[in-house]
């Protein structure tokens, strides 16, 4: 073996070695970007969650305060109150006030 085959040889172990090394240097870049943008992208989940979740306990107070009318509307109490409120009912000991009173309050012919 002459001296020039053996510098081909190193010359290729130089450049095999140069283009692991770039090879290695674009993947490892390549996992930083993405671990950069699943980061980001986690970030977004987390505030959405929040979001959500911040929804999901305002829906449940709705929830709850529905519940709690419907429970009134189905005892006597809420069925008398929704008579009275949108049906003009009245019960014997009820006092009725009438929105539209005489000018001189209600004092006809004194």
């Amino acid at each position: 073996m002459g001296s020039s085959e053996t510098a081909k040889k190193i010359n290729y172990k130089r450049l095999a070695l140069l283009i692991a090394v770039v090879l290695l240097f674009a993947f490892l870049i390549g996992i930083v970007f993405r671990l950069r943008y699943q980061r980001t992208k986690l970030r977004e989940l987390n505030e959405q969650t929040r979001q959500l979740e911040d929804r999901v306990n305002e829906l449940m107070r709705e929830k709850e305060r529905l519940q709690s009318d419907l429970e009134f509307t189905k005892s006597l109490e809420g069925l008398l109150q929704y008579a009275r409120d949108n049906l003009g009912y009245k019960l014997p000991e009820d006092i009725r006030i009438e929105d539209d009173m005489p000018e001189d309050g209600g004092m006809d012919g004194e």
